[in-house]
């Protein structure tokens, strides 16, 4: 990760000046802190901002050495919505305002350090904040395990003070002790009064006050308190609130000391052992040997016939739309010359587009985008390469809010270097909502801090979308397994994942593999299979955690340890497409075997001693809920950006029960196609990949055979299992190799204009194309 300058936004509690000894480890520059303060109170009540011990938070600053900004809080907690969205006189418009001021005093800061371990209500605002301004969140302490995370910070030097108490367990006694002299009650609290405890004070059990810490973070001074007063906000017998009021308290000159070593204080952030914790302490892994069979999956070019088709649009030269609508979903793909117009002409004319065609449906208003899929060409002439943090500019570009699309779809990015690709492609999927039926719900989780959890997503996008036929979304109603069976299925759909380091956004280098291959038996095996078995177990891992926390975020099922787990997410992940780039001599179908293996690393495999991280992953009993076998898509294609070699795009469903899951092998109706389809007995969603038999399409007239006998098996496979084509069409997808990309991207069929057509190098067992639907009611 290159060096970056940030602003700390700190309260003067343990949490958010830890995350600056984070970003000190990792070379980070802090140009100046934030802080948000209440006037002439002892606490404000606010969801988002601690206020005690204020009075103390300018002499953080002097001991860190680094200017401090503050701004008092005027706002309330007006929009208590977990996504928030700008709403005026809240009190997330302060922290606009305050960042926006530092931003403007130190326009060299690129983000900002913030403490956030649980919160999703707090981490949600601080993104929406972040992405206004331009500037990335870094959270490296987000979702870690609250015992090892406590010692790490008490480990590292930090010393911090209780300020307040409101907790089961705690009193005015524990005011003015050290932390680090807690441990042990916490514990206790945790173990014999009250279960739900947290021990970092996620639940709001205590607040704290650093008042000192190594010394390349407090450079020569401390903070001595002499004397305080204890403020008693709430009698309650059972759970007192006391809050700590300093009166005497000074800045003391450290003892001189030799600057010290920074050291990292998470495991994760040394790149010794970054690999390691990421795909063997909290994740899993296992080595496999790529490499086909003489003979098998080599890449051969195709002998085609030039097959004429003729195209009736009409559309003007700037771009051509195409849709396709059922009675729930709108999908619309949009063809553009994205590399020589100026974006702002499509967005006016696309949007004046869909005014005139949309704006006089019942619908139109309360629609919402889930999916955006993206075809980019790349030119050897021309530098067109996208950097995965410049991906929130799409959004802006095709400007579907202006137009009354709201909500941040999932993402998925395709570039290629094949001519025969011209244009750019943008294609959405949009859920409609009825104002005179029952609503179609959807939640999305965003996650666009740096973190060790899962990768992050620029903001504008969501990392997993969950649609539902009508049934809320609450840990007391049927979702939680405990209090009975799940009525409704959902459809989660997943931006692609890369096999990136989660906390750096990077591919691991050279050094960090030699040092995990070094703890772990890589005998027998290529670098390049390494590299790939590397970088699919990270993936797999982001996924896994990104999921995890949407479905926790959407409160579908909690993490506290007496609930029991519906479901895996492995359980319920029906779909995985894999890209891979540079494929030299790497087989698909092994790809294919590998993964499912990986997966059941995950499932079954017991070896893994737990330690003091692995709270990050949790994991159901496989008795219990028996692994499903999932459709693996592997294919080759012509570019990945950052130099990854794996990228995933998961597809995943809810059901209602493990029996309601049929797999269905098939044929079409006139042998042009095989097919297999994963159903539900309950008739809430079916999944079918269909696969061309044929390798060589030599006639146009062949070809409208083909095409036709795919219409047809779709139309007849929907109904036999209960559905149409009226129904909500999440997804529907072409993977087609090169040299018959134009060969579908220009046939009229309504569908199949409508759809993403994703060009590739090659598909498994020399397919030469591969369409995915999925259908929900």
């Amino acid at each position: 990760m290159k060096t970056k300058k940030v602003v700390g936004l700190i309260s003067g509690g343990k949490d958010s000046i830890f995350n600056l000894l984070c970003c000190k480890s990792l070379g980070f520059e802090i140009l100046a802190l934030a802080n948000l303060t209440p006037e002439n109170i002892v606490e404000i009540d606010s969801y988002m901002y601690q206020s005690v011990g204020k009075e103390l938070v300018p002499l953080i600053s002097e001991c860190i050495e680094v200017p401090l900004i503050r701004k008092s809080i005027s706002g309330k907690a007006i929009n208590q919505e977990m996504n928030y969205k700008t709403t005026q006189g809240d009190e997330v418009e302060d922290l606009f305002e305050l960042l926006k001021n530092v931003k403007e005093r130190f326009p060299d800061i690129q983000g900002v350090s913030c403490g956030a371990v649980m919160s999703n209500y707090q981490r949600n605002r601080l993104e929406e904040v972040c992405h206004r301004l331009k500037l990335q969140s870094f959270c490296f302490m987000w979702m870690l395990p609250e015992h090892a995370l406590l010692n790490s910070i008490i480990e590292s030097g930090l010393r911090s003070m209780i300020v307040k108490v409101a907790s089961f367990g705690l009193n005015g006694s524990f005011l003015g002790r050290m932390i680090s002299d807690c441990v042990d009650d916490f514990e206790n609290i945790q173990n014999k009064i009250c279960r739900d405890f947290h021990c970092c004070g996620e639940g709001g059990e205590y607040e704290s006050l650093t008042v000192d810490g190594p010394n390349h973070l407090f450079r020569n001074n401390y903070i001595s308190i002499e004397s305080f007063q204890s403020i008693c906000l709430d009698s309650n017998p059972y759970a007192p609130v006391y809050a700590l009021r300093p009166i005497e308290y000074q800045l003391r000159r450290k003892e001189k000391s030799n600057d010290e070593e920074i050291k990292t204080v998470l495991p994760f952030l040394d790149p010794n052992y970054s690999l390691f914790y990421y795909i063997c302490d909290t994740g899993r892994y296992k080595l496999a040997s790529f490499e086909p069979e003489k003979g098998i999956e080599s890449e051969t070019k195709i002998n085609t016939i030039d097959i004429s088709i003729e195209n009736p649009s009409d559309s003007n030269d700037l771009f051509e739309i195409h849709s396709f609508e059922t009675d729930t979903t709108f999908l619309i793909t949009i063809d553009l010359n994205f590399n020589s117009l100026n974006t702002n002409s499509y967005s006016e004319k696309i949007s004046k587009f869909i005014l005139e065609h949309l704006s006089n449906k019942d619908w139109f208003i309360s629609s919402k985008a889930i999916y955006l899929d993206v075809l980019i060409p790349l030119f050897e002439t021309e530098n067109t390469f996208f950097r995965l943090f410049e991906l929130s500019e799409l959004w802006d570009m095709i400007n579907l809010e202006s137009f009354g699309v709201k909500w941040n779809p999932v993402i998925n990015i395709n570039y290629s270097t094949n001519k025969r690709v011209i244009n750019s492609k943008f294609h959405i999927v949009i859920v409609k909502n009825s104002i005179n039926a029952g609503e179609i719900l959807i939640k999305e989780s965003c996650s666009s801090s740096i973190s060790s959890y899962g990768t992050s997503i620029p903001r504008s996008f969501s990392n997993c979308i969950i649609v539902s036929s009508g049934k809320s979304f609450n840990l007391l109603s049927n979702f939680q397994y405990k209090s009975g069976a799940i009525e409704d299925t959902c459809i989660l759909l997943s931006s692609s994942i890369y096999g990136l380091i989660p906390h750096s956004g990077v591919v691991p280098n050279c050094k960090e593999i030699k040092n995990f291959l070094e703890m772990v038996d890589s005998k027998g095996f290529k670098n390049l299979d390494i590299q790939l078995s590397i970088e699919l177990s990270l993936s797999l891992r982001s996924f896994r955690c990104d999921l995890n926390s949407s479905i926790y975020n959407s409160h579908i099922l909690g993490f506290k340890n007496d609930v029991e787990y519906r479901f895996d997410v492995f359980n319920i992940t029906h779909v995985w497409i894999i890209e891979i780039f540079k494929n030299e001599g790497i087989s698909l179908s092994k790809v294919a075997d590998y993964f499912k293996s990986l997966i059941n690393e995950y499932n079954y495999n017991k070896s893994y001693n737990s330690n003091k991280w692995s709270e990050i992953q949790k994991f159901i009993e496989t008795s219990k809920y028996p692994s499903i076998d999932p459709i693996v898509i592997p294919m080759h294609v012509d570019y990945l950006p950052s130099n990854t070699m794996c990228k995933l795009i998961p597809v995943s469903i809810i059901m209602n029960d493990y029996k309601d899951y049929c797999v269905e092998l098939s044929n079409s109706e006139f042998n042009f196609w095989s097919f297999e389809s994963r159903s539900f007995s309950n008739h809430k969603a079916i999944i079918i990949l269909f696969e061309l038999k044929e390798t060589k399409i030599v006639s146009a007239e062949k070809w409208e055979k083909i095409i036709n006998d795919l219409r047809m098996s779709v139309q007849n496979t929907l109904g036999k299992h209960g559905f149409s084509l009226d129904d909500k069409v999440i997804c529907s997808k072409f993977f087609v190799i090169n040299e018959y990309y134009n060969l579908i991207n220009q046939y009229q069929d309504q569908l199949i204009r409508a759809s993403f057509i994703s060009p590739v190098r090659m598909l498994p067992n020399s397919s030469v194309i591969k369409y995915l639907i999925v259908v929900g009611n």
